[in-house]
């Protein structure tokens, strides 16, 4: 008998054991905002995004863009660098935020209805896409 019961009592505590494992909780990415405005007398704009957590591990992001009335290289750049119309992002372990730049460049002539959308693509676990997921630039 104490041998069926010993034998129960490890069952029970391998189960219980093996089912602390790490849990993941969602950790909501977005912008932190839906809209900005780079004026006439700026030349760029910081772009944030932001987990709701500090990252645990390194967690790569992908924001992809989508110009009106602008062509990359000729009226604005971002930083880094888009590849196919994508920007490629990392939020570093233990931050919170990841930033890029938009850039006017310089002598460019605007109507005023020019815009850059900027959407987020994808977030490397437990990074989730939160509820502001795309953002507008006017330039002015």
């Amino acid at each position: 008998m104490n041998r069926l019961f010993s034998f129960i009592l490890i069952l029970i505590f391998a189960v219980a054991l093996s089912s602390c494992e790490k849990e993941e909780f969602e950790n909501p990415l977005q912008f932190e905002t839906n809209t900005l405005t780079i004026a006439s007398a700026a030349t760029q704009a910081t772009i944030k995004l932001r987990l709701e957590r500090p990252a645990e591990d390194n967690i790569p992001v992908t924001v992809r863009y989508q110009a009106n009335g602008l062509t990359y290289n000729e009226d604005f750049t971002t930083n880094p660098e888009e590849v196919n119309g994508t920007i490629f992002l990392t939020i570093p372990t233990g931050s919170s935020e990841v930033t890029f730049t938009v850039n006017k460049q310089p002598g460019i002539t605007l109507l005023g209805n020019e815009i850059v959308s900027f959407t987020l693509e994808t977030a490397g676990k437990p990074a989730t896409i939160g509820a502001t997921s795309s953002l507008t630039v006017h330039l002015d």
